[in-house]
């Protein structure tokens, strides 16, 4: 599923018209951003502040404490994960 996942994200990336905002991880803890399977799920990467990312989904998905999560791609795509959405900055003006 993974790898569909990041299939899509490539020929979307190649083939699009649209564009995709320029995030950056913004941890406000100064500790790597953890990258995780599914929102409150299990750490598949960790993040340093200032990194790129690619924004998956604009929707937030909340989990049982009510905190929103996205889903970002890690800048070398070999993951595709969720990230708390408060440590997340994107700048609408600037597109890939």
């Amino acid at each position: 599923m993974k790898i569909i996942k990041i299939f899509l994200l490539c020929l979307s990336l190649t083939f699009s018209t649209s564009a995709f905002a320029v995030c950056y991880v913004s941890d406000p803890t100064g500790t790597p951003l953890n990258v995780r399977a599914k929102p409150a799920g299990k750490v598949i990467a960790k993040l340093k502040n200032g990194t790129p990312v690619v924004l998956i989904d604009h929707v937030a998905y909340y989990d049982r404490k009510g905190k929103a999560w996205i889903q970002i791609a890690t800048p070398d795509n070999k993951k595709i994960g969720y990230v708390f959405d408060d440590y997340i900055v994107c700048n609408f003006d600037d597109v890939w």
